[in-house]
């Protein structure tokens, strides 16, 4: 299993586990704030860097990964930061450790594919519900697809990278050019496609099957960001998130879309220490 950690070294300072978008990996994509006195760890999913793959699995999965990696490193409590498909495996984490869990915070956080009363692809863009479609119908359609995109990145990451550029809201290409994420986003993918693109099909398939637990199992304290000029995850999907979820604080950006909120990176992560830092204050 595949795993980095990176901030500050300290022992006793608060920990905050990230989980990766789609696709994605240890490596974060963003950067964290340097000063911030916080330890980060993040795993590699089954099939993307150094995790080996796992056919079948499910969101509920992560959990029993993690709490391996906490206990590995002497970790007790943490609170977790899931961004885009990292989402759903970060509120896995609230619902199923939540003895080990603080806060949850997510952002463009996709919602479950398990109500026939809420659609899923409305407002997503054609390569999204093209996805959607085979994974449904034909699920190795996906995972030839998904194999050409991994190839195409390891051959020209810029060209692929720009593809993104052209589904995205502006105000993202903007963010990302502004935070400098395009050189950290190659670095993290060309870990993740180390050992070929079966962690992306595998993610894919997660997105069409029962994540393992209810949105309603989440007791902790979520704050759920969301960009309303989102197009890779439409808003849709956060509002419908936060509203199952019954400690949730749903907040929805009339500016931003799904990378653009990453600038406001140092709030998240202060809220999720909060409480951490007061339980090392209170011991």
């Amino acid at each position: 299993m595949g795993f980095s950690v990176w901030g500050d070294i300290n022992p006793q300072a608060p920990v905050v586990v990230h989980c990766h978008g789609t696709p994605g990996g240890r490596l974060a994509a963003y950067r964290t704030p340097e000063d911030s006195s916080t330890r980060h760890v993040s795993l590699d999913r089954p099939g993307f860097g150094l995790s080996d793959p796992r056919r079948n699995r499910n969101v509920r999965d992560h959990a029993g990964d993690v709490a391996q990696v906490l206990d590995h490193l002497g970790i007790d409590r943490c609170s977790v930061f899931g961004w885009s498909g990292g989402g759903p495996h970060a509120l896995g984490l609230g619902a199923l450790l939540p003895d080990r869990v603080a806060r949850v915070a997510v952002l463009g956080c996709p919602a479950p594919d398990d109500d026939p009363h809420f659609d899923v692809t409305v407002g997503m863009p054609e390569i999204n519900r093209e996805s959607h479609r085979m994974l449904k119908a034909n699920p190795e359609d996906d995972r030839v697809d998904v194999e050409k995109a991994a190839a195409a990145f390891l051959d020209d990451p810029e060209s692929f990278l720009g593809q993104l550029d052209a589904v995205v809201d502006p105000v993202d290409v903007a963010a990302e050019r502004a935070i400098n994420m395009r050189s950290r986003m190659i670095t993290q993918l060309r870990d993740a496609f180390q050992n070929g693109s079966e962690g992306w099909f595998e993610d894919d398939m997660v997105s069409v099957l029962p994540w393992g637990f209810a949105l309603e199992d989440v007791g902790v304290e979520v704050w759920l960001w969301h960009g309303e000029l989102d197009r890779l995850v439409p808003v849709s999907h956060g509002h419908y998130v936060a509203g199952r979820m019954p400690r949730c604080t749903g907040l929805f950006l009339p500016g931003d879309g799904h990378m653009s909120p990453l600038v406001r990176l140092p709030e998240i992560l202060d809220w999720l220490v909060q409480p951490l830092l007061e339980q090392a204050t209170a011991g």
